[in-house]
């Protein structure tokens, strides 16, 4: 089909066929661009199949709701976050910090625990167990931060009004910043664990190619 394409165009602009030769010279870029993908497959398969690289996998998220239910996890908190930390000159008449910061850092901690849960199962999937006890002790550090959250709130309800007020709100704010940090960690890992990723090639597989 190439040697045809090819010899097509010349001829066509001898007989002054112009139709023809726009055709042929299509045809010539298609299966040109064809055997370009053909060859780059092939060179990445060899490069991947070298020792030296290391494999990649498919994703094991079943479907893209899944990551959309992280991300709006993950956007709640940091949002929980910045108001709580925004807030701390408020407080109530009685001297407690307000109804909303606290029904804000309990939404902040019960998402916390909800992004544990929805991704607790991916841990199960992951065969390399260096990377599975990484991915487990990071979401150990988000459950533990979420359980000091919640502490300061049940502590803030049996608090004096008349002291520790603007301490219980540095210690929200603290406490949930630490949350955010260990949150933002743990995805870093999930992502990279649980997502696809392609082969990692290495350096001395691109001479490999270029012999191919």
């Amino acid at each position: 089909e190439f040697n045809t394409h090819l010899n097509e165009i010349p001829s066509s602009i001898t007989d002054n066929k112009a139709g023809l030769f726009i055709q042929s010279v299509k045809g010539l870029a298609q299966v040109t661009n064809h055997l370009v993908q053909i060859t780059y497959q092939a060179a990445y398969l060899i490069a991947a199949a070298h020792p030296a690289s290391r494999p990649g996998h498919v994703t094991r998220f079943r479907s893209s709701d899944q990551l959309t239910t992280i991300h709006d996890h993950v956007a709640a908190i940091r949002k929980s976050v910045s108001e709580i930390c925004q807030s701390q000159n408020e407080a109530s008449s009685k001297g407690l910090p307000s109804l909303e910061i606290l029904a804000t850092a309990n939404h902040l901690a019960q998402r916390a625990t909800q992004l544990c849960q929805t991704t607790r199962p991916y841990l199960s999937e992951i065969k390399n167990l260096s990377e599975k006890r990484r991915l487990a002790d990071s979401l150990e550090h988000v459950a533990r931060s979420a359980a000091s959250v919640f502490n300061i709130i049940k502590t803030s309800r049996s608090t004096n009004p008349t002291s520790g007020t603007t301490d219980i709100i540095q210690k929200l704010c603290s406490a949930s910043s630490i949350l955010e940090v260990d949150v933002d960690q743990y995805i870093d890992l999930l992502l990279r664990d649980a997502a696809g990723s392609p082969a990692h090639l290495a350096e001395e597989t691109y001479e490999v190619c270029l012999q191919h």
